[in-house]
This record gives structure tokens, sequence and C-alpha cells, in this order.
């Protein structure tokens, strides 16, 4: 299983592959992701869908074929079997800034692997789905 320092290439690599079924082996099975738009993705499964989602949406949503995600780290902190880790995330297409924000994440060893067992994104622009909720509201 990955470190805690690979954990931010193999999300990258799978976002900008477009498959983020790779990220499932980073989460504990009854993991929870916080969303920028108040829901809870619980486990893995529903985790990986969601995300993949998200990742389409924004596709169609900004009309372009590929994004770049690079996120750096800000800060961990390792207390014994559990890790806190805080950075940013830039999103780009053909080298433009489409998004930009924040995470936090929370590792844990399970079974003497490290496992995400929370993770938090706010995104500094919104979602699709919240323009498209914000145009909604302004018909």
């Amino acid at each position: 299983m990955a470190s805690l320092e690979e954990f931010r290439k193999i999300w990258e690599e799978a976002f900008n592959s477009g498959d983020l079924s790779a990220i499932g082996e980073l989460y504990a099975t009854d993991a929870r992701y916080y969303t920028s738009d108040g829901k809870v993705d619980e486990g893995r499964e529903a985790i990986v869908k969601a995300r993949q989602k998200e990742h389409d949406d924004m596709l169609r949503a900004l009309g372009i074929r590929t994004i770049q995600s690079k996120i750096v780290k800000h800060e961990r902190m390792e207390l014994g079997e559990t890790a806190v880790e805080i950075g940013g995330f830039t999103l780009t297409s053909d080298g433009k800034e489409v998004n930009r924000g924040f995470y936090m994440g929370v590792a844990r060893k399970v079974g003497g692997e490290w496992m995400l067992v929370r993770h938090m994104a706010t995104s500094l622009q919104p979602t699709p789905a919240q323009q498209e909720g914000l145009m909604a509201g302004m018909a």
C-alpha cells in the first residue's frame, strides 16, 4: 500500500488520467469524504463514484476535455497511528486555472497500512452543480 507521501501522487495520476478508480485503494472501507456542497460520501465505493462524477461533470460544465490536478502539502502532523494533512490543490486545463481549493485528510493505520479515513475538500470556486443551482435561481 502507499505511504503517506505517495497518496498525493496516486490521487493526481488518477485524476489527471480521468479514471479515479485508483483512489479507492487509498481509503478505508468506512472512510468519509466531506464535500464543498455539504454532502458526505460514506465508504470507499461511494467516494470513488462521487469523485468520478465530480470530475466528469466539471469537464462537461467547463466544455473541456482534460483537466490536471496539482496537490501541494502545507503541513502534516503524525500522532502515532494517526496523521492529519492539510494542503491545497489547483486544477488547470490547457495551462489555465479552472479551480483551486484546500483539503484536509485524516489517515490512520489499518492493519499496519496507512488509509484515509476522513477527507474534506473546499473549492474556492463554485462546483458545476453549484453553478447550475445559482443559474437556476437567477431564472
